[in-house]
């Protein structure tokens, strides 16, 4: 019944949720002209434009996957200083006393 009852009040008042007082309007028609004018596709374009960008980029990253870092050593290639071990169980506070 309630379902019913809702139905009945949103088609009686139908008219009255989707009306707009500038839509019948001089501005409404102003406003209509200038978002729809000339400029249009224009506009639209360097709206979408930084999501296509940024689209591109996560197509490319995850079509190609993330390039390698030449820069930085592998691990296999790190050496540790004289009287080090580069994995070391103790705290990085102790670490920084006993030097």
């Amino acid at each position: 019944m309630l379902r019913v009852t809702l139905t009945l009040t949103l088609l009686l008042y139908a008219a009255n949720l989707g009306a707009c007082p500038l839509c019948d309007s001089a501005t409404g028609a102003h406003v209509r002209a200038e978002l729809f004018g000339d400029n249009f596709w224009p506009h639209l374009l360097v709206t979408l434009l930084p999501f296509l960008v940024l689209a591109g980029i996560v197509l490319a990253i995850h079509r190609y996957g993330s390039l390698p870092d030449k820069s930085l050593p592998s691990q296999r290639h790190l050496t540790a200083p004289r009287g080090h071990s580069l994995a070391s169980a103790q705290p990085l506070s102790r670490a920084y006393h006993d030097q």
